[in-house]
């Protein structure tokens, strides 16, 4: 089993160095960790790889770099520059090319964002029974968009390799331009679960969660929520290093 992830750098000693080293101490796994530093930020069992030597990502960057709203950066009409992160889709497209850039491990694939603290013993029989015989397994939420802190992929599965394909073909083609809703990686996925072919493929681990009656944090509720923790949005910052 190989776990991914990617980080931001300035967040390096505030979260990412601790959840780092809760997956090596939990997790019977190796651990992958794409870094968008130049600068090397080791952790004792854990591969370092550069995130900008993935071609693909790269070249959509450089595609995007003087588009301001694929930052998420939008102008109001009397002149006032506005942030909307649901469009950032230069800061989240990089969860899509690491999970896409993984299908050359021929096993279990597990994504995790770099803000999951791993808290107690993990391991490749475990994400088996969370794929339920599917070859991707995530937490889908009714009316709103997938949870995507985590994503298990049999990467032994050609429909696998699909899915993160056309996922990644979202950015690549534009076609996520299109969403009204956002540009970022969960909108990207819950634009290609529409097709009820990629949908059959997967395992909902949230199944019956409707975040108008339940809220969002799916995660803290699942099947997962025993041994991994998702501090999500300013959580991560307000429980610190």
């Amino acid at each position: 089993m190989r776990i991914v992830t990617t980080y931001p750098p300035k967040d390096w000693d505030i979260y990412v160095k601790r959840n780092l080293k809760s997956w090596v101490e939990y997790a019977d796994a190796e651990i992958v960790a794409y870094n968008e530093d130049v600068i090397s930020h080791p952790v004792e069992g854990v591969r370092e790889e550069a995130l900008f030597s993935i071609p693909e990502l790269s070249s959509f960057l450089d595609s995007i770099e003087y588009f301001a709203p694929a930052h998420g950066l939008f102008k109001h009409a009397n002149g006032e520059q506005l942030y909307d992160y649901n469009f950032n889709a230069s800061k989240w497209c990089r969860k899509v090319f690491v999970q896409a850039n993984s299908t050359d491990y021929n096993g279990i694939v597990v994504w995790l964002d770099a803000d999951v603290l791993m808290t107690d013993y993990f391991d490749e029989g475990m994400a088996l029974e969370l794929l339920g015989g599917k070859p991707i397994a995530y937490y889908d939420r009714e009316n709103f968009h997938p949870e995507a802190g985590i994503v298990i992929y049999d990467m032994r599965s050609a429909r696998a390799h699909a899915f993160v394909d056309k996922l990644k073909w979202l950015y690549i083609s534009g076609f996520i331009f299109r969403n009204p809703h956002g540009w970022h990686d969960c909108w990207a996925m819950w634009m290609l679960l529409q097709d009820q072919v990629m949908k059959d493929c997967t395992t909902n681990l949230g199944e019956g969660w409707d975040v108008q009656t339940d809220g969002l944090e799916v995660m803290d509720h699942g099947p997962t929520a025993a041994y991994l923790r998702h501090d999500k949005g300013n959580k991560k910052y307000e429980r610190g290093a």
